[in-house]
């Protein structure tokens, strides 16, 4: 049966999404050292959908700036909230198998482009990079991985994840 606990003042955004969000439990015949290896890769996704809503943040607003045609500024803002919430989900995830609280605080983007790139071709390259190569690659990964799952917790996930990242995708193929 799918258990609901509550969110405790002053902790991160991804601990409050952790601690909000009704799961059930997370792959409960596993031994304690595969679920500490799941643990961890949420984590890891975590941490990377953390980083990649930022990306889309800045990209949202270099590409209001720039002014394409189209409304992809609004999509590439709507994405990058998709991402913050998939970086919760993972969070509730890695903590519902036992992963300790995951460092989200704010670190400098690295820089996606090649340097001698400027202006609308470094911002035609990282949406080219950032939405359709990283986002169709993590479709498919996604995709084999809800394949391969076999608990509810972590079937539903994966699969709210997925149909954003087949968005995403088409973002990029978009522009």
């Amino acid at each position: 049966r799918p258990r609901r606990t509550r969110s405790r003042p002053g902790r991160s955004p991804a601990a409050r999404g952790a601690a909000s969000r009704t799961v059930d439990q997370v792959a409960p015949d596993l031994p304690e050292r595969e679920r500490a290896r799941l643990g961890a890769m949420w984590a890891f996704r975590a941490r990377g959908e953390h980083e990649t809503s930022a990306h889309y943040e800045d990209l949202a607003r270099r590409l209001s700036d720039a002014g394409p045609p189209g409304d992809f500024a609004t999509r590439v803002a709507a994405a990058a909230a998709d991402e913050a919430r998939h970086r919760d989900v993972c969070a509730a995830m890695a903590a519902q198998l036992g992963h300790p609280p995951i460092d989200l605080s704010p670190r400098p983007l690295p820089r996606i482009a090649p340097h001698l790139l400027q202006g609308g071709a470094r911002l035609s390259y990282e949406m080219v990079a950032l939405f359709c190569v990283t986002e169709s690659i993590n479709a498919t990964l996604l995709l084999r991985s809800w394949q391969q799952a076999t608990d509810a917790a972590t079937r539903g996930a994966l699969h709210e994840l997925l149909a954003d990242e087949v968005q995403h995708s088409q973002i990029g193929w978009g522009y």
